[in-house]
């Protein structure tokens, strides 16, 4: 429990800060760049452009924490003495993530070996996580900082000339 609150708890503080900080100032340039009379279809757009992208980066995150876990417990693993049985099983196992448990097939003398493998794995693979999530938070500050425009639509914008 110890450790939660020293490692786990402090970069969950900080992605929610930073996400407090990223997503309403967001919401209100999308908003504040259209006039009024099309405040509907730009706030539809916003919710279907995050969903989307929610969507598509969980899916993508998946993919690569399945086959760096997979390829972290292979590499941790390589140099035990296990049977092509006890290295098909382990690699059903690392289908599971963070569910993975040694399998009972395993001989007694290598269980905490492949124990500490698959946590160290886990590990490997939930901070290769963090550092991708980070770079695309990088490249996306980067980009809006090129391409989106400081201005705010105002009344006197809206108004009709004439």
């Amino acid at each position: 429990v110890a450790d939660y609150w020293a490692t786990y708890f402090p970069g969950v503080v900080i992605i929610g800060v930073g996400m407090g900080v990223t997503v309403a100032p967001l919401t209100t340039t999308v908003m504040g760049s259209v006039s009024s009379s099309r405040s509907g279809v730009a706030s539809g757009v916003n919710n279907a452009v995050t969903r989307s992208a929610q969507v598509l980066a969980t899916a993508i995150m998946g993919a690569v924490a399945l086959v760096s876990f997979t390829s972290a417990v292979d590499l941790r693993t390589s140099e035990l003495d296990l049977s092509s049985e006890n290295r098909a099983a382990l690699e059903t196992e690392a289908l599971k993530l963070g569910d993975a448990r040694v399998p009972d097939s395993i001989p007694a003398t290598l269980t905490d070996s492949v124990g500490s493998a698959i946590r160290l794995s886990f590990v490997d693979t939930f901070r290769l996580l963090l550092y991708i999530a980070a770079a695309m938070s990088f490249i996306s500050a980067v980009l809006a900082a090129i391409t989106v425009e400081n201005r705010l639509v105002t009344q006197e914008d809206e108004a009709p000339s004439g």
